[in-house]
């Protein structure tokens, strides 16, 4: 088979097995809400996309434009979490040992999860492009639908987005030491730093257009050529993607939209150039699973034999037959009957080992720098603490806390663990105290300091956040057995709520509404809630 059937072959694949999932239709669906906010009622409390106070009409280029820009700032963080496991799915379910065995090489692998990557979210831009023209007749500002306008924006600015986010998703899941939980907490930063460094000093630039990797200098230079050409000066009021009306009438310009010429069109392919260089580079440090993996272990020690299942060692004892044993085995075994009464398990016992599970398999700079944001969490300002380290701490467990409910699942320990003893009010009960433990321990250095000063208000949101995350996780993962649900759930809440400063979704307290207004009790009732559609889906596992 010739290496593009392959890649063909594999990419198709890939992707079928993607499309199934509720993940992607949970990250299909909050792109379209997206979408469906950034076009408020013309009546409605907040406008989006204001450039200097004003909007524009809601024709087809402006609705283009917007969805456009929906598609540039969360299509990467959404689609990361929604693609970023494919390598790791094929160790997981033993397909990579397959494809180990056969000549697939490591650049046609890289490049067929890339371009599978690529299809999961350009499936995305796909209905993006189907709902915008209903939200233009919907609004109903202007019915003259351009179809041309409207999918010229989502797909030139989101194509090369979408091939940057599945490029980087491949290149994390090869890099070791980016595989698990570091990677995925690191890419949160890395957006936010494209986004508030790289996108956010468009909206106040008025200088010449350029190649920005979202695709919106162009754009919003031609906006504020034509709103100078109408009399409106887009320096003088907000520059923001939402902003509350306050009753006021919110003024308008027509926009012609922009010219997207061949020049234009080889800008944008530049981008997706980088984005197959990324992939490519990822065949660097793919080691096919472990077929390259040297026999010695840490510090030159030999490698204990079947320590990994795909590794040189573990494949030639699994291929050598055992050899035929000459012996009769006669020795009688007597196993000590149970008794009547049944064993009882002490729950502290299964809290300590749930614990140490979660703990086993990250790396140890991954432990270094949560030690390092809870020694600054005692030290820094307080005023840091609450918009920095807080909010940093609570994202770094992102891993542990995905684990939860999906563990026997990515393990295949099931038939050990679901057999148990009354496993919903033990083994389950001490999972979610597990991750009760773990929200506890991030929160302890900031809640013992507001302790200290005299703030008991700010208790009960920091308990009731240590509860509700970890039933959150419990619950995704029990009913879709996988925990990038939860990941893309919770960084979306994470972002909206502790880090943006929103008091309803501020599940930490940091925010003065949150604690004022009384939103934890609002939390603890989501906690409940939470809990009680974990033990349905534990059930339903027990009963598959």
């Amino acid at each position: 088979m010739s290496a593009a059937r392959s890649i063909y072959h594999l990419a198709r694949s890939d992707f079928l097995e993607r499309i199934r999932r509720y993940s992607f239709l949970l990250v299909l669906g909050l792109t379209v809400y997206a979408g469906y906010m950034c076009i408020p009622p013309l009546g409605g409390t907040y406008t989006a996309f204001v450039i200097g106070g004003a909007r524009g009409f809601y024709d087809s280029p402006w609705v283009g434009l917007v969805f456009g820009n929906v598609v540039s700032t969360m299509l990467p963080l959404l689609g990361f979490y929604l693609v970023k496991d494919s390598v790791e799915r094929d160790v997981r379910t033993g397909v990579g040992q397959i494809l180990a065995a056969t000549p697939l090489n490591r650049v046609s692998y890289v490049v067929g999860k890339w371009l599978s990557n690529l299809a999961v979210l350009a499936s995305i831009l796909g209905m993006l492009t189907l709902v915008a023209p209903l939200m233009q007749i919907l609004r109903a500002e202007d019915t003259a639908v351009d179809l041309w306008a409207i999918a010229a924006p989502i797909w030139l600015m989101g194509l090369p987005i979408a091939g940057l986010t599945a490029a980087i998703a491949v290149l994390f899941e090869c890099v070791p030491w980016l595989r698990g939980g570091l990677g995925s907490v690191a890419y949160v930063f890395l957006w936010l730093a494209v986004v508030l460094v790289g996108w956010g000093p468009l909206f106040d630039r008025a200088g010449v257009p350029y190649n920005d990797v979202a695709g919106l200098s162009r754009p919003l230079a031609s906006i504020r050529e034509q709103m100078v050409a109408a009399g409106l000066d887009p320096a003088r009021g907000t520059t923001d993607l939402f902003e509350p009306t306050g009753g006021r009438v919110v003024a308008r310009f027509a926009w012609s939209g922009l010219a997207w010429t061949a020049g234009i069109l080889f800008e944008r392919l530049t981008w997706m150039a980088l984005a197959l260089g990324m992939a490519l580079a990822a065949a660097v440090p793919f080691d096919r699973f472990g077929s390259a993996r040297p026999v010695t272990g840490r510090r030159g020690r030999p490698a204990r034999e079947g320590r990994w299942p795909w590794s040189p060692r573990a494949h030639a004892a699994t291929e050598q037959p055992a050899a035929p044993s000459t012996h009769a085995t006669t020795a009688t075994v007597r196993l000590t009957p149970l008794g009547e009464r049944r064993p009882r398990a002490c729950l502290g016992a299964l809290l300590v080992g749930e614990l140490r599970l979660m703990l086993r398999g990250h790396h140890r700079l991954w432990r270094l720098v949560a030690l390092g944001l809870l020694i600054a969490t005692l030290a820094a300002p307080m005023g840091r603490v609450l918009h920095l380290f807080m909010p940093v701490a609570w994202l770094w467990p992102l891993r542990i806390w995905s684990a939860m409910g999906s563990r026997e699942e990515r393990f295949q320990t099931g038939p050990f663990v679901l057999p148990m003893i009354r496993p919903l009010r033990r083994q389950w009960l001490a999972l979610w105290l597990a991750g009760v433990v773990v929200g506890v321990v991030v929160s302890a250095p900031a809640a013992l300091r507001r302790l200290l000063d005299g703030q008991w208000d700010f208790l009960g949101p920091r308990a009731v956040g240590g509860m509700v995350v970890p039933a959150l996780a419990l619950a995704l993962g029990a009913w879709t057995r996988d925990g990038r649900l939860f990941e893309i759930v919770y960084v979306v809440l994470w972002f909206v709520g502790p880090f943006a400063g929103t008091a309803p979704l501020d599940f930490m307290g940091t925010t003065p509404g949150a604690v004022a207004r009384g939103y934890f009790l609002v939390h603890l009732v989501a906690t409940c809630l939470l809990l009680g559609l974990a033990v349905l889906g534990r059930r339903r596992q027990l009963r598959a």
